[in-house]
């Protein structure tokens, strides 16, 4: 499996800072930072 695409959900998404595509790990850490218009809080 290639690293680019490892979820539709979050391979989908978008890459985070180190380029790595944002999964349901990253995301719980990114999404305050990166991706703040996504989540609501």
């Amino acid at each position: 499996m290639s690293p680019k695409r490892l979820t539709p959900a979050g391979g989908a998404l978008k890459t985070n800072n180190n380029g790595k595509p944002i999964t349901i790990s990253t995301i719980s850490q990114c999404h305050i930072e990166k991706l703040p218009m996504i989540s609501p809080q």
